[in-house]
């Protein structure tokens, strides 16, 4: 699965049938809470529940301000090498995925010491060596130098348990979170929207091992 492909296709779906807004919100003043409903004034929306999934922006909001999350900061390398042949993904203390054209991607680097997604400056730098290293350490033999094309970083919302954070809040119904993912938010999230689904839609029950408020349980 090409996850950013999808998501674009998705994203156009959506926005085709008038189901995705690409609007900045201030939840403390754009979301109102009454008796029944959850209302959006700057988008015009009303909705019957609200799920905020915003990864360590949570840390902001007044509803899920307390999550326990540990953020920890993922570097990528988009590089170039005329060396490998790999025309498989490989995971070994990181990972390879191939791209075609002798372009390959390469992560990823976990760190609990920038908390920004700055590439340039030192902790970028060293996120880049260590990716180098990595790269150089996946064969037997030495393989030609690789050309840098891209760094990307990002911050990962992790959690102290690197568990899930999902669940209803506890004084406002139908008010849910997603978090806490991690590194492995495209493997866990459609899992999870659907169990929250199922908890708002026919009160199904959400396993402490995945609650955010598993620690007061």
């Amino acid at each position: 699965l090409n996850t950013e492909r999808y998501l674009q296709a998705t994203h156009s779906m959506l926005e085709t049938k008038g189901l995705f807004f690409n609007h900045g919100l201030d939840l403390d003043q754009d979301l109102k809470w009454t008796e029944d409903t959850y209302d959006f004034p700057s988008l015009h929306l009303r909705a019957r529940s609200v799920c905020l999934a915003q990864g360590i922006e949570a840390r902001a909001n007044r509803w899920f301000g307390s999550l326990p999350l540990h953020p920890a900061r993922g570097d990528i390398l988009r590089v170039l090498s005329h060396g490998p042949k790999i025309d498989h993904v490989v995971h070994y203390g990181g990972w390879i995925v191939p791209l075609g054209a002798d372009e390959f991607l390469l992560g990823a680097t976990y760190s609990r010491q920038g908390q920004d997604c700055q590439i340039d400056g030192p902790i970028g730098d060293a996120a880049q060596d260590e990716l180098v290293r990595r790269w150089q350490a996946f064969f037997a033999q030495p393989v030609p130098a690789l050309r840098v094309i891209t760094h990307r970083a990002a911050v990962r919302p992790a959690s102290y348990d690197r568990h899930p954070l999902v669940g209803v809040h506890r004084e406002f119904p139908r008010l849910m979170c997603l978090n806490g993912l991690g590194s492995k938010g495209s493997l866990m999230a459609p899992g999870l929207a659907a169990l929250l689904l199922d908890c708002i839609e026919h009160d199904l029950p959400i396993e402490k091992a995945l609650r955010y408020d598993r620690k007061e349980l």
